[in-house]
């Protein structure tokens, strides 16, 4: 069983910098396997409107074990003043 914090589907709040200048959250987005068995995942690309501004530095794992967890951390470099959005999803058995 697939759980996240922020719980899905978001949003995740980086914080606001100016044009330009990287944003870094360490454990932005926590995935954890609530279930009783290996859990198997994958994220596709980042998506939407800004999604070449925002990276996901962590590397995902393939597969996590019964009551483990993993803490993402994420970065974004906005190339313009206002609002930027992104988004993120997985694949999961």
């Amino acid at each position: 069983e697939f759980v996240s914090l922020p719980p899905a589907p978001g949003p995740i709040n980086l914080g606001s910098a100016p044009p330009n200048v990287v944003l870094t959250k360490t454990a932005a987005l926590v995935v954890y396997n609530a279930g009783e068995a290996d859990l198997t995942l994958s994220a596709g690309p980042l998506g939407g409107a800004n999604a070449a501004e925002f990276s996901v530095v962590t590397p995902i794992p393939p597969s996590l074990a019964a009551g483990a967890a993993v803490s993402l951390t994420m970065t974004c470099k906005p190339a313009a003043s206002g609002a930027r959005s992104a988004t993120l999803q997985f694949s999961t058995n």
